[in-house]
């Protein structure tokens, strides 16, 4: 899912509220222990909905928008099936992006994560849970952005 609106102040928690920051700082450390080879932030600050995969001066980044983490219908799982599909798009393989051919396409970073990056952070029984809870959450999300 492509979000990159920025939230109205209806659907948003307080910048004052770091609870979503600090529940991804969590994510953060996980998915950092397990795939060191990607450098992970988040700008807190940011009303931007969306997380982004790219390369600076070769290495490989994922970031969290703020607005994503702060939307009232985000929690753990949704974050974390975000973190996995982004760093999906490094580590997924072909088919890759249009665009950014060193990068995998959305469908490819959506089955890496499902299949395997939530699973490898999380094991099985807890990446069934976070898939099926985080897509619900990201759903949601998604209709707040485009009514």
């Amino acid at each position: 899912m492509i979000f990159d609106k920025p939230l109205s102040r209806t659907v948003q928690r307080s910048l004052k509220d770091i609870r979503p920051l600090r529940m991804c700082e969590f994510l953060i450390a996980r998915f950092s222990s397990v795939f060191p080879q990607i450098h992970y932030d988040v700008l807190w600050d940011s009303n931007t909905c969306n997380g982004h995969a790219f390369l600076l001066n070769d290495i490989r980044h994922v970031r969290l928008y703020g607005g994503l983490l702060r939307h009232k219908n985000v929690g753990l799982a949704g974050l974390a099936v975000c973190l996995a599909h982004e760093t999906g798009h490094h580590l997924g393989g072909p088919p890759y992006h249009e665009f950014y051919p060193w990068l995998s396409s959305e469908a490819q970073a959506d089955t890496w994560a499902y299949e395997t990056g939530l699973r490898v952070v999380f094991g099985p029984k807890k990446a069934a849970i976070y898939v099926a809870n985080g897509r619900r959450q990201l759903s949601r999300v998604l209709l707040t952005l485009t009514n």
